[in-house]
């Protein structure tokens, strides 16, 4: 394991430097660890004289946090400086933050993490140290950590909601370097030992917004460090280096193309993957497969098993049969308990002679868990030849598992296997394709015609993709596409591009086939998949490509639009490929025409309009698209439209709650079935900015007067993933068309969506006791089969009052007996404060003056809910413009009110 960089093994010893190295590695955890933290375990945070920071962070309120903090100093020997050359954030002491009580569940959780992460078995205790802000240029230059409190040995760093570019946290330990993007990754936690060096590069724009702690152990054991944790990886990267060497092909001396590595658990077939590896095995594998990934090799693990056949003796009559051995699942040997002389199985039999014996590979997995194949028999010798480890017989110490015993019977023999768990790990040199694919399964093209291997995933799939493209099998190419069955994705086309921009590729005798595959992604995801293949670009290896996209994809793609089950996905996409690959005069012909049999999917119809007034010339867009949107428009039932996560969460509800009869048919018709009415807030609040923008003024009171109308009636749940995402939206789009937020139209359509959402979904918080024991019979029965009677327990258990419910199991049918309790309305004062809570984090999304202006002299009211409390009255404020007009107009059914 201590093997110098320059010192590489002779070929003849290369297996055994490689075991040496991985049986030498004992470390447990790694240097440092990046992982992403979910939302809800974020919980609000308090800053003296800012008050309670919402996520994410805005930049109003980022300003107003600097505005409190001061710049970040470094230490350098026992001083501390401020240069802004070396570090350029601000921070606040965590004297300045107050943590929500609940921080306290998601740090354990973090600690836990920590500690899993970095190998330490020792509890991991978290101090809150700062909060940090890094604004566009902010960032800190290589450095370690200083001891900060008793025990300390790392920092845990938790980044927090807020939109940047830039800002990476790059963390190395010898010539290791690890780059965590907290850009892409929000919220986030990453922690490293103290002896680390680390950094955070430069934020290009936004604000990395993050809280640090100090991690500490207690002061009684050992304190933890990087130089510790270790692993030694020189012996196993100069046993690979020489390995790769030894199969050059000027090699004289070669090495097998593939090497097994026995770990030291056994592990069900089930769950095998690296994640599932224990203790040492875990680490050796973490190990091998860095340097495997550095070094172009490929790593895998499997189940080894052996079958042995033979004759063996039982009460003095000779037998054929066969033995099996193993571990459980733990890798306990289980002789002595399930086998032995203490009440085990006695029944094994002993072979007078072994005729047969046979290895393969149960199941081989990539790292991550998916299996490539299952059941590959192993040439003989393969084990012993490709075992880096010194066995003789490496199933020589398993514990007998199964045996399946026959004796004479005539002539007949009944041959079966046995099996001894043993993990292997094949690493295979990523050269040419075909020495790749045979040490994993024996595929071939020959063997394409042959039913499909069970276990065979897209990765194998893929592989011999490119080895068709490399060689110029076009029929076989489309034989694959077929023959594999899915969709592949834009690792398929990455493969054709590149096989595209060689001059000696002829793509036209694959489009047909790539057009077919094509055909099996949304028209929504058809658009990625040519910029995939490298199109529109207008190289030269491009023409043909460009072509077939023109005259093939776009018609087709046209086609599918006009199907029942067009999204506001396909309307986007449409329209640029229309305008990548055509002209105007197409526009008009072809797609503008299929917009018009489609303007009843309003989702659809208005995401195509939008996307052609967004990239074609205003003039042409005023004579094309005008027309279409009044008519989508006079068609749109704002009740209608859903989101897809309203959707699921009504379905998911729906799957566990009962309903009578009638329900049934609107269940089994829920939104959920129909993704062609998903939309989202912003393309309607950039639909009625748009028509602000382009003096379509009609169409913006006839979108107005559409929501106000119809608000009240909208799902419950749409409230809060569409209509009030709307009005934050409208907010900023209104803002970049420069339309002032006072305007009276958009004030009234934000009342009206704010008084139904406070209404209908918040409601009025209900009183602290309701008796409906004294209303009506006390008690009731019902005679019934069982299934009737668990739907009546259902519908029953969803009403307002608290019933039990008991079945009498006399005559037939037996008799339900429904009784009512006292219901003390708890659960309903805890389901409203819920909901209330919920509109108040809501309402604190908000920029707090520009929805001020908004709502004018109604921003008290709707914004502290106070009419909704017990005994707080309407609370102040004018009173809001009617309901049921939009500018004067007036909406059907509502009544006009006489002029004061």
């Amino acid at each position: 394991m201590d093997t110098p960089i320059s010192a590489k093994p002779p070929a003849n010893k290369i297996g055994k430097k490689l075991c040496e190295a991985l049986d030498g590695i004992k470390a447990d955890g790694s240097f440092a660890a990046f992982a992403n933290l979910l939302q809800p375990a974020l919980k609000p945070i308090r800053v003296h004289d800012v008050g309670h920071v919402t996520y994410p962070l805005q930049e109003t309120t980022a300003r107003q946090l600097i505005e409190k903090a001061r710049q970040a100093p470094y230490g350098k020997g026992s001083e501390t400086f401020v240069d802004t050359s070396v570090r350029n954030t601000w921070e606040l002491d965590a004297a300045q933050l107050d943590l929500d009580p609940k921080w306290g569940a998601t740090i354990n959780v973090a600690c836990k993490w920590v500690a899993h992460k970095l190998g330490i078995t020792a509890p991991v205790t978290a101090e809150l140290y700062k909060m940090l802000i890094y604004g566009k240029g902010a960032m800190f230059k290589p450095h370690t950590d200083t001891e900060k409190i008793p025990g300390m040995f790392g920092t845990l760093v938790i980044g927090l909601p807020s939109a940047h570019q830039g800002g990476d946290l790059v963390v190395k330990h010898r010539d290791v370097t690890k780059i965590f993007k907290t850009s892409e990754t929000q919220p986030s936690m990453a922690c490293w030992f103290s002896d680390v060096t680390h950094e955070v590069l430069p934020v290009t724009s936004g604000i990395r917004w993050v809280l640090t702690f100090n991690l500490a152990i207690s002061q009684q054991v050992q304190r933890p460090s990087a130089a510790m944790n270790e692993p030694g990886l020189d012996g196993v990267r100069n046993a690979l280096h020489a390995w790769l060497e030894s199969r050059r092909p000027s090699s004289t001396d070669k090495e097998p193309d593939h090497l097994y590595y026995m770990l030291d658990h056994t592990y069900t077939e089930a769950n095998l993957s690296l994640h599932s590896l224990k203790s040492a095995d875990l680490t050796r594998m973490r190990c091998l497969k860095d340097v495997c990934d550095s070094e172009n090799v490929s790593l895998f693990l499997g189940v080894l098993e052996k079958k042995e056949h033979g004759g063996c003796d039982k009460d003095g009559f000779d037998n054929y049969g066969h033995r099996r051995w193993g571990y459980d699942e733990d890798g306990e040997d289980e002789g002595e308990d399930e086998y032995g002389e203490e009440g085990g199985n006695d029944e094994w039999h002993s072979f007078y002679d072994v005729y047969e014996t046979d290895f393969s590979i149960k199941r081989l997995v990539t790292t991550d868990g998916q299996t490539l194949r299952e059941n590959m028999e192993l040439r003989e010798g393969d084990v012993e030849k490709n075992l880096i480890q010194d066995y003789e017989d490496p199933f020589e110490n398993a514990a007998r598992g199964e045996e399946d015993y026959t004796g004479f019977t005539g002539n007949e023999v009944c041959n079966m296997p046995s099996l001894s768990s043993y993990e292997a790990n094949d690493s295979v040199p990523l050269g040419s394709l075909s020495d790749t694919l045979v040490p994993v399964g024996g595929l071939s093209p020959s063997r394409l015609v042959s039913p499909k291997p069970p276990g065979f995933n897209e990765q194998l799939a893929l592989q011999f993709v490119a080895a068709v493209l490399e060689h110029r099998e076009y029929e076989l190419f489309g034989k694959s596409l077929k023959w594999f069955k899915t969709k592949l994705g834009a690792p398929l086309f990455e493969l054709v591009r590149k096989a595209a921009a060689e001059d000696s590729f002829d793509f036209t005798k694959i489009k047909d086939s790539l057009a077919q595959n094509l055909a099996l992604h949304a028209v929504g995801n058809r658009m990625q998949l040519l910029t995939v293949l490298g199109v529109p670009s207008k190289t030269p290896h491009n023409t043909q490509i460009i072509k077939w996209a023109a005259e093939e994809v776009v018609p087709a793609s046209i086609e599918a639009c006009l199907g029942p089950k067009a999204t506001i996905a396909c309307g986007s996409a449409i329209v640029t490929m229309v305008k990548e690959y055509h002209d105007i005069e197409y526009l008009k012909t072809r797609l503008i025409p299929a917009i018009e049999k489609q303007v009843a999917l309003t989702p659809f119809a208005l995401s195509a309009l939008m996307r052609i007034v967004s990239v074609f010339d205003e003039a042409i867009t005023v004579e094309l698209c005008e027309p279409l949107l009044r008519s989508a428009l006079d068609i749109l039932s704002v009740t209608k439209l859903r989101t897809k996560e309203a959707a699921e969460v009504e379905y998911n509800a729906s799957k566990t709650r009962s309903y009578s009869w009638r329900d049934m048919g609107t269940v089994r018709n829920c939104a959920h079935q129909h993704p062609e009415m998903y939309i989202n807030a912003e393309l309607l609040a950039h639909c009625l900015a748009r028509c602000v923008q382009l003096k379509w003024d009609d169409l913006a009171r006839r979108l107005s007067l559409k929501v106000v109308s119809e608000i009240a009636q909208v799902p419950p749940a749409e409230y809060h993933y569409l209509w009030i995402p709307f009005v934050r939206e409208l907010i900023s789009k209104l803002d970049s068309v420069d339309v002032p937020l006072s305007t009276p139209r958009y004030q009234q359509v934000a009342l009206a969506i704010f008084e139904a959402y406070l209404e209908k979904q918040v409601g009025k918080e209900p009183t602290g006791e309701q008796d409906y024991s004294g209303q009506g019979p006390r008690t009731w029965q019902f005679s019934a089969a069982e299934k009737r009677r668990r739907h009546v327990e259902g519908y029953v258990s969803g009403l307002p009052l608290r019933c039990q419910c008991q079945t009498h199991a006399q005559g037939s049918p037996y008799t339900l007996i429904v009784t009512k309790k006292v219901d003390t309305g708890a659960k309903a004062k805890k389901d409203w404060t819920d909901r209330f809570s919920q509109a108040w984090d809501e309402f604190s999304k908000f920029d707090q003056g520009k929805l001020k202006v908004l709502l004018g002299d109604d921003f008290e009211k709707i914004t502290s809910m106070r009419h909704l409390r017990l005994n707080q009255g309407e609370g102040s404020g004018k009173r809001a413009p009617p309901k049921g007009t939009v500018d004067g107009a007036q909406v059907a059914g509502a009544k006009r009110k006489a002029e004061e």
